[in-house]
């Protein structure tokens, strides 16, 4: 008897518990498509969570609007804490990139969860590829770059520099078109075309020429 109580009571429990909507998120603007590498979310993925190579998400309450439109949003719960999923989520909504999806009543407050997913399709973009890390040398530079180029026909293209991490405080920051040039050292032959990749390097300082 106190068995079939508890499950009925979970089971009331359950059925109380505020439905959570999901999203979809609109498509990246052509100026946007190079941080397709950092999934749906594009540049509005946390600089932070990036660095540390965290995939989460967050819970924001909203109004729900015509179309699942979330207006007036306030931060919910992120996971994990502390990587900026929450506000990043909040300023997506602000500036109707991302919407609720499954019906939502209009002009009532919902939930819904954003997810954050580095690597995940992009607008018909093939799912990101992390490469093996690539040994690299420039004049003075010692640290850690990831740069996401897309592959095509003539190999890789419209390259950039997502980060630099130096590892000595008086290392200078390593320009783009040098992380850029250490690329090529990178075969596309296994790659399939139009795929977005992200490509960690390793530099340390180059010889000095010789005289």
């Amino acid at each position: 008897m106190f068995a079939m109580l508890m499950a009925f009571a979970l089971q009331s429990a359950s059925e109380a518990a505020p439905k959570v909507y999901e999203v979809e998120f609109a498509p990246l603007a052509p100026s946007e498509r190079q941080y397709a590498s950092l999934g749906p979310a594009g540049p509005y993925f946390p600089e932070f969570a990036f660095r540390k190579h965290q995939s989460g998400e967050a819970l924001l309450h909203c109004t729900a609007g015509q179309d699942g439109e979330l207006k007036q949003c306030i931060h919910g719960e992120e996971n994990p804490g502390g990587s900026g999923f929450a506000d990043a989520a909040r300023m997506l909504a602000a500036r109707r990139r991302i919407r609720a999806v499954d019906g939502t009543p209009v002009g009532i407050s919902i939930a819904v969860r954003v997810p954050f997913a580095l690597g995940a399709p992009v607008n018909g973009i093939e799912r990101v590829v992390s490469l093996p890390t690539v040994k690299a040398a420039a004049p003075g530079v010692r640290g850690h770059a990831e740069v996401s180029c897309v592959v095509t026909d003539k190999g890789f293209e419209r390259c950039f520099v997502l980060y630099f991490r130096s590892s000595k405080t008086t290392s200078p920051v390593i320009t783009a078109d040098a992380a850029v040039a250490a690329v090529s050292q990178v075969s596309t032959a296994a790659l399939a075309k139009d795929t977005w990749v992200i490509i960690p390097m390793d530099f340390s300082p180059s010889a000095p020429p010789r005289p």
